[in-house]
């Protein structure tokens, strides 16, 4: 639909310029694609419908909050500005706490924050006072992202555009230190609803050249010591 209403306000496309090529030419960072697979809790069942199930295998699984944790606190060690993007508030302010209490300096940016604020925070991760923040749909576009190291897609949900502009934030070319870019994608495919979402965001993924070779074996972890630690 997105694509129709900009065919009708400008015309076809005329040239197409894959993400391989501009990968291949250093203007957009390498991506390595990690999914994780949380445990579930006790509560949730493979056929819990989606709201409950989201419930239960995002916002409120401590499982999945550890794998979280755990990656941030490896690209904060090598001072990797670490994007956790996620679908809502509420999850987005548990995962502030968790990361509060594990001694990483993060800030959520929400969309009630003025251009200001989003600036001056966005300003401290590039100095390097913050190890990473957190946002909804508000960073999906219009706010100008400094270049991430690590990209935590938290929110799950299966919609390619969102996806996309989603992972494009990580792939600003780096200035200093290897060109790329560690994009985790994280879910808990023991409910069959949040398989089904993580399978298609995997396929997009997998169906985009310049992204596909970039996906690491189920159980391999990101190349962290292509960083020193700091």
């Amino acid at each position: 639909e997105d694509n129709m209403r900009l065919m009708a306000a400008f015309g076809p496309v005329l040239i197409d310029i894959p993400e391989s090529l501009l990968i291949d030419r250093g203007i957009l960072a390498k991506p390595y694609f990690k999914y994780r697979d949380a445990s579930a809790g006790p509560r949730l069942h493979r056929t819990s419908p989606f709201e409950r199930a989201y419930k239960l295998g995002y916002t409120e699984n401590p499982h999945m909050h550890a794998d979280l944790i755990g990656d941030a606190r490896n690209a904060s060690r090598r001072k990797l500005p670490v994007l956790t993007l996620v679908a809502r508030k509420k999850h987005g302010d548990m995962i502030l706490k968790l990361y509060k209490e594990a001694q990483l300096r993060f800030v959520f940016l929400k969309g009630e924050d003025d251009m200001a604020a989003r600036r001056k925070q966005l300003d401290a991760l590039i100095a390097g006072e913050l190890d990473g923040v957190i946002g909804t749909t508000i960073l999906d576009v219009g706010v100008d992202v400094p270049a991430i190291g690590l990209v935590q897609l938290a929110g799950g949900m299966k919609a390619e555009v969102a996806l996309r502009q989603r992972i494009g934030r990580g792939l600003r070319a780096k200035k200093t230190g290897p060109n790329i870019t560690f994009i985790a994608d994280y879910s808990c495919n023991f409910n069959q609803t949040l398989k089904d979402h993580a399978r298609q965001r995997e396929n997009i993924v997998r169906q985009t050249p310049g992204f596909v070779e970039g996906i690491l074996p189920e159980g391999q972890d990101f190349p962290w010591d292509s960083f020193p630690l700091k």
